[in-house]
């Protein structure tokens, strides 16, 4: 899709170079029977070397590629509209340009929103903390969270101040949906405060694409998901998803497990091999239940969850199951996942990815 992009900017482009031949008496032209003048030949010529132009950068992906794609559209539809006779048909590449480039632009629209999510929760403060987990830090703890903390290495580990990671994976919007959307995702926590964001890029089919976005900072959530970073298929803000999103960071800990410690969660024992996590932040009080193996590994997270923001949302039983757990930098963590919920229809999983890379900071 890609080449042919680029063979319609450039065909297009070439197209418009009639206008400026004839303008200038360049070549001989008898079809075409309207006359051109110089001014007009020289804005011929212009959205010619636009189109071009728009091709080279594109194919390099330049960032801002889509501008010129815009313009270059806005100046060729002005000179068709003078020429309608003769260039009518041109309208056809120039909305197909111009979709191209709208969605283009939507994207680092989106991204860009991203991005300064990302800076505003990385910008919040990091109170001071001595730099290492020790033995004696976990000691309260219920004695299977304590076999994690073990097991895991964040025993004489750096404490985590911020993780960034990446996700590959797939993923189902809907039950009873047969096939799978490819994804990829990137995900930023502050765990000194607890705040997060997660973006997401789906193919739900060829040429169909969907932009998503898991956000929870100053103790709200937004769960919002666009088609082509374009039109809004879901946006939900309100208590439910403040909950939801919050119970999200507190089950996500598995990544960074020196956060076990910090004093906005409260640990109670279930049996040997789980324990109930109650995560205290900004007046929301949630609870995630973490489940482990006989060796100390996380095997799943469990909640009841909202299923949603709306009015008829309701808690629902969700599950993190773990497929893989492996060393990365010096920690033992969950790197293959599925999330299921369960309805009444059923088990519907519908996310299921790869770690694919994880970096931390720590605190000073």
């Amino acid at each position: 899709m890609t080449l042919l992009f680029i063979l319609i900017l450039f065909i297009h482009g070439l197209i418009h170079l009639i206008g400026y031949l004839k303008a200038y008496s360049l070549a001989d032209l008898p079809d075409i029977r309207l006359s051109v003048s110089r001014p007009a030949g020289t804005l011929w010529l212009a959205a010619s070397i636009l189109f071009m132009g728009t091709a080279i950068v594109f194919y390099f992906s330049v960032n801002g590629w889509w501008a010129g794609g815009i313009l270059a559209v806005v100046l060729s539809q002005g000179l068709v509209i003078s020429a309608w006779r003769d260039a009518k048909f041109a309208t056809i590449p120039n909305l197909i340009i111009l979709l191209v480039s709208v969605i283009a632009c939507a994207n680092w629209l989106f991204d860009r929103n991203v991005e300064a999510d990302i800076k505003r929760i990385l910008s919040e403060p990091e109170p001071a903390q001595n730099a290492i987990l020790t033995s004696n830090a976990i000691e309260d703890l219920p004695p299977p969270v304590q076999h994690w903390m073990e097991r895991s290495g964040a025993v004489g580990y750096e404490k985590i101040s911020r993780v960034r990671l990446k996700q590959t994976g797939e993923m189902k919007t809907e039950p009873g949906q047969n096939e799978w959307a490819d994804t990829e995702a990137e995900q930023v926590f502050n765990v000194a405060v607890p705040s997060f964001v997660w973006a997401v890029e789906m193919e739900m089919m060829p040429m169909v694409t969907l932009s998503g976005q898991d956000l929870f900072v100053n103790g709200k959530g937004h769960m919002l998901i666009k088609l082509y970073s374009l039109i809004s298929v879901v946006d939900e803000k309100g208590d439910k998803i403040d909950r939801g999103t919050l119970q999200r960071f507190l089950s996500e800990i598995v990544w960074f497990p020196t956060a076990a410690i910090n004093d906005y969660i409260e640990w109670e024992i279930i049996d040997s091999t789980a324990a109930e996590a109650v995560i205290n932040w900004q007046d929301i009080s949630e609870k995630v239940r973490f489940h482990f193996s006989e060796n100390g590994d996380v095997k799943c997270v469990t909640a009841d969850r909202y299923m949603g923001g709306g009015e008829a949302a309701e808690r629902r039983p969700w599950e993190v199951t773990v497929l893989e757990t492996s060393e990365v930098d010096g920690l033992r963590i969950p790197t293959e996942v599925e999330v299921s919920w369960e309805l009444d229809s059923g088990t519907f999983t519908w996310y299921r990815f790869l770690v694919t890379d994880i970096d931390y900071d720590y605190y000073p």
